[in-house]
This record gives structure tokens, sequence and C-alpha cells, in this order.
């Protein structure tokens, strides 16, 4: 378990560059890479630049986070950025291999994933300069850091676990839903940092 968590960015590396050349052949020769709240395509790419743009970036995230980081929490970020990016993939993938598929739902399903594998990068972190709630209170206190975190991870997680269900069961408003929730858990975790002692 832990050489995989070690290496998370080269396994996710492999499987999109293994998932690329699987699919490449049926893929039409536009990708949708870009799409607006209320779930339509706004934005193509040719199948070429489509399809390799996340694996690029994969694989720059691995360079950087196999050469010289030492920071665990930056390594946390980077690792949490390579996730997203294959999930974003994957969402590209699906879109272009079945058009008639509900965009909405795949989003909001997408977003919510996102926000439960953020919230796990917010947990149990020290004091740091990249990621969680970052207010001047929770940096003056390790004691105050901690509690705040993990106060936003669990809003984070119950966010993204019921946009998770409402991708599913409430799709045509679910991202908006999702994300004005975001906002409130993100607002309500700053608010929170003042309070606790």
């Amino acid at each position: 378990m832990k050489v995989i968590k070690n290496n998370i960015l080269g396994i996710i590396l492999i499987l999109m560059v293994l998932i690329s050349i699987a699919v490449y052949g049926i893929l039409p020769t536009r990708l949708p890479i870009h799409f607006t709240l209320i779930g339509t395509v706004d934005g193509t790419a040719p199948k070429l630049e489509g399809i390799s743009f996340m694996p690029v970036m994969e694989l720059i995230l691995w360079l950087i986070s196999s050469f010289g980081i030492k920071d665990i929490n930056l390594k946390k970020v980077i690792d949490g950025m390579g996730i997203i990016l294959f999930l974003v993939q994957l969402v590209i993938i699906v879109i272009a291999l079945k058009p008639t598929a509900n965009i909405n739902m795949i989003n909001a399903i997408a977003l919510s994933c996102m926000i439960i594998i953020i919230a796990s990068m917010t947990r149990n972190n020290k004091i740091n300069r990249y990621i969680g709630i970052r207010t001047t209170r929770t940096m003056s206190s390790d004691k105050i850091w901690k509690k705040t975190n993990t106060f936003a991870s669990n809003l984070l997680l119950v966010v993204g676990s019921i946009g998770f269900v409402l991708g599913i069961f409430l799709s045509s408003v679910s991202f908006i839903i999702i994300i004005a929730l975001l906002l409130i858990a993100v607002v309500g975790s700053i608010v929170y940092s003042y309070y606790v002692k």
C-alpha cells in the first residue's frame, strides 16, 4: 500500500496513457473539453490534442514530484492534482464516446469526487502554505489549525457525498447546488476558525 501511495502519479500516468491508447481509435475527431454549468459542451479540441493534454500535464506533475519535492504537504497537493487530472480525462473520454450521456450527472459526480479528494488532502496536515483553511487565525496556532481543518475536511466529505447523490438523482441542477454547498462549507470553515479555541 505504501509503494502505491508513494508512486501514485506514476501509476496514474501509466493508466492514462494505456486508456488513451486503448480508446484512441474509437474516439470522434473532436473531443469535448469544456462544459457550461448547465451541462452543454462549449469547447472542443482535435482528438490528439484532447486525449494527450491530461497525460502530458500528469507527466509534468510526476517530474516535479519525483525530483526534489521534500514538503509532504506540497506532495499531497501535487498528488491530488494528478488524481483530479485523471478524473477529467475519464470525463472527456466518457462524454466523447457517448455524446447522449447525461453530462450534468457526469460532471456532478466528477466534481463530488474532486471535493472528496480535497477533503482527504486537508485532513491531518500541519500548518503549511499549500492546502487547508489558511486564515490569520489558523496560521497562528497548531491547535486552531488542526481543529479548523478537521472541521473543513468533514464538511467537504459531507458536501462531496451529498453531491454524489444529487448527481445521480437530481442531475439537472446538481452542479450548481454542489458549488453553492462548497462555498458554504468553505465560508463556514473560515468563520469556524475564529470561534474555535
